[in-house]
């Protein structure tokens, strides 16, 4: 999990349970020495990282990560920050599954998005739904590529 606050990953590892074994980083180097190193099932990102605390930091390594051929992994972001459009698209566009932390999701429901994403699915959080759906009503044709026409 690459996120800076170590409380929050205390909290989540005693939400998770046996079922998840976290692995924290806490900033961007970290998390990229780890995925050099060690092999993971898929990967919990926060996106307001060190050393910037800006939801770019976040969005950089996912992108780094997403078009790596040797890091590549599935990717779940639990994130605080209000995404706008721009950033939603980007999201959406590297594939990863996207958790609200205002939607206070359980243990169970983190596990459920980290198995769907290991299973090649993707999960967006409720609070981001509205976004969504705007998003797609606007866009349409540039997220098309996203989805099947069902």
């Amino acid at each position: 999990m690459l996120e800076d606050h170590t409380h929050y990953v205390e909290g989540l590892r005693f939400e998770l349970g046996a079922e998840v074994i976290l692995e924290h980083a806490t900033e961007v180097s970290e998390a990229l020495c780890a995925l050099e190193t060690k092999t993971f099932d898929a990967a919990l990102v926060d996106l307001s990282l060190p050393p910037t605390h800006t939801v770019q930091e976040g969005i950089s390594f996912l992108e780094y990560v997403s078009n790596s051929d040797s890091l590549f992994l599935p990717m779940v972001v639990l994130t605080s920050k209000d995404l706008d459009e721009r950033m939603l698209q980007q999201l959406l566009r590297l594939g990863v599954s996207i958790m609200h932390k205002d939607d206070r999701p359980s243990g169970a429901e983190i596990v459920s998005a980290l198995r769907l994403a290991v299973r090649g699915y993707r999960f967006v959080s409720p609070l981001l739904t509205g976004t969504l759906g705007e998003l797609l009503a606007t866009d349409l044709a540039t997220l098309a590529d996203l989805y099947s026409e069902r």
